[in-house]
């Protein structure tokens, strides 16, 4: 995620404050991506010191506002207009948890599909919830972003399946007492997330 392009994005928006920026950035991603006000002003600081961002003291000194420049604007264009760069997947603790517990014989790795499983149709009820109570007024961006949430973790159980499946193929399959629970919540949670 790109904290400064979206400091930048705010602030082609208006001039504000440390604080309200990042106020701003949680209300627009509906407190999903948690911003920590000292890394917003150092990303200020960087952003000013590269010439993209412009500080003014107001008159009555307690308040920096920021605003954006030219040049920032035009950073901001140009990342506007090309595709994100893909990078390295950052390591995923379940994926690791998983290839670890595949070569360890006494690791019930059925019983670990199954937790992992339940948690992220848990998760996936939260922000099903959060989509349907925001309603269709809410704002556009906010529920991009929840239905990127929303994507990511059915992914995530799809893929928890298909490592159920490959595991049954493998022989490494147990029954666990809590399978035939999570395949009811995920066949009535699912469709609901698709709406």
């Amino acid at each position: 995620m790109s904290v400064p392009m979206s400091i930048l994005a705010l602030l082609d928006e208006r001039p504000m404050y440390g604080l309200q920026l990042k106020e701003e950035f949680e209300v627009r991603t509906g407190g999903v991506w948690p911003l920590n006000v000292g890394q917003v002003y150092t990303t200020l600081n960087r952003l000013e010191r590269d010439g993209l961002v412009l500080m003014q003291v107001e008159h009555d000194d307690t308040h920096k506002v920021y605003e954006i420049t030219e040049s920032g604007r035009a950073s901001l264009n140009s990342w506007f207009s090309r595709p994100t760069r893909h990078v390295i997947p950052a390591r995923d603790e379940i994926v690791l948890k998983l290839v670890l517990a595949a070569a360890n014989p006494d690791a019930e790795i059925t019983a670990i599909l199954q937790t992992e499983r339940r948690a992220a149709l848990r998760r996936l009820q939260e922000y099903t919830k959060l989509k349907t109570d925001a309603g269709d007024q809410a704002d556009l961006g906010w529920l991009m972003a929840v239905d990127s949430l929303i994507f990511k973790t059915e992914s995530r159980v799809r893929w928890l399946d298909a490592c159920e499946e490959r595991i049954a193929r493998a022989g490494r399959i147990t029954r666990s007492p809590i399978q035939p629970t999570a395949a009811i919540e995920q066949q009535s949670v699912i469709p609901e997330a698709s709406q």
